[in-house]
């Protein structure tokens, strides 16, 4: 890899993480916790009506409309050119009508963007508790917000297609929608019913109560990944110092190679077994439930209840296997089977959503509880 190369790479992770972060950034003047209450269906319908009206938008973001209005104002330019002359012989003139084109399409967004931002933040001074301070001052601010973002992502996109790697615009959409469904998956929980008998504690009496053993799907992390990445580097250096590097048998282990693709799923969904075992003991998790008072609906309480949480673990650890093997194998797959030059590895995007999320979670710890 020459250094022009690793420059253009390094520019274009750096931009799409800071897109990534922008993402996380809530609008001023919103009640974030409220807003995800009410998308998870713990309020009424008019997160739904918000989210279809305003293009899909689920967090309040500054970023929350993306580049989906510069995207509509550019198809909606490129349809007037087959009813406008003048459009039409713009379009053709070269560089310089290309540059017009564009700038016209920016006006488009700013009014796109403007236009939707006063309906989405007229909607939501009609749900309780989002907005603090509802008011002409907010809506202007949230106009102002999310104009101001797209139109930050519009340059960022013009900066990655100028200085890095790829269409800038195609690379922050299919990280947005990538790195969605990770995000997701990464916060994917399984809520096990338990119920707690009344029991006295001390000199007091605990009435009885319902709550939720939660199970992540993915309890090990980005551990398993890393594990499986020094094994795999381990047998090659093992074997290319016993057999030579330049052997057959080392060679199948390169990346994106069959043996290399099959023997590394395996190695993560081995490590990724391995590491939940060693962390979530269902043996110990049923003795805390039996020992607190707490069973799990129709189960009885100790070995049972043991061996239905060690059923439960392993289909959902075998599930978060398979999806952090197809997240770090997809990238190779891609570039062996359709020549696609992927830069931006599944390991480097599980990093990067961890760290995101280890930080949100500290941010709302750190965060002073509202009164």
């Amino acid at each position: 890899m020459t250094p022009s190369l690793a420059q253009r790479i390094a520019i274009t992770i750096g931009l799409l993480l800071l897109f990534r972060l922008g993402e996380f950034i809530p609008l001023p003047g919103v009640n974030p916790d409220a807003w995800a209450a009410l998308t998870r269906g713990e309020g009424s319908g008019v997160a739904g009506m918000l989210a279809a009206s305003s293009g899909g938008v689920r967090r309040l973001a500054i970023f929350a409309l993306g580049l989906v209005p510069y995207v509509s104002a550019a198809v909606l330019l490129q349809l007037a050119t087959v009813v406008s002359r003048k459009l039409r012989a713009c379009a053709r003139d070269g560089e310089r009508g290309r540059a017009t084109m564009v700038r016209n399409a920016r006006y488009i967004t700013v009014l796109l963007t403007a236009a939707q931002g006063w309906g989405i933040a007229n909607g939501l001074e009609h749900v309780n508790g989002v907005v603090a301070h509802p008011g002409v001052l907010f809506r202007l601010s949230t106009v102002v917000t999310l104009t101001g973002g797209t139109m930050f992502l519009v340059w960022l996109a013009e900066q990655i297609t100028a200085r890095g790697i790829g269409n800038g615009i195609a690379l922050i959409l299919l990280t947005g929608m990538v790195t969605t469904v990770v995000v997701a998956l990464e916060l994917a929980r399984r809520r096990l019913p338990v119920r707690y008998a009344a029991r006295p504690v001390g000199t007091r009496q605990l009435d009885e109560r319902k709550s939720d053993l939660s199970l992540k799907l993915n309890p090990a992390g980005i551990v398993p990944v890393l594990l499986a990445s020094f094994l795999l580097s381990v047998l090659v250096a093992v074997l290319g110092f016993f057999i030579g590097f330049e052997s057959s048998i080392v060679a199948q282990l390169r990346p994106a190679g069959p043996t290399y693709l099959v023997l590394y799923a395996l190695l993560i969904i081995l490590c990724t077994f391995f590491y939940t075992a060693s962390v979530l003991d269902p043996d110990e998790s049923a003795e805390n439930l039996r020992r607190l008072g707490g069973s799990l609906p129709g189960i009885a309480p100790g070995e049972p209840t043991a061996a239905c949480l060690d059923l439960i673990v392993s289909r959902t650890t075998l599930i978060g296997a398979i999806y952090l093997a197809l997240v770090c194998l997809l990238p190779d797959i891609l570039i062996r089977t359709l020549q696609v030059p992927v830069y931006f590895g599944g390991t480097a995007l599980l990093i990067t959503v961890c760290a995101l999320i280890d930080l949100r979670a500290q941010f709302r710890a750190e965060r002073p509880a509202r009164p």
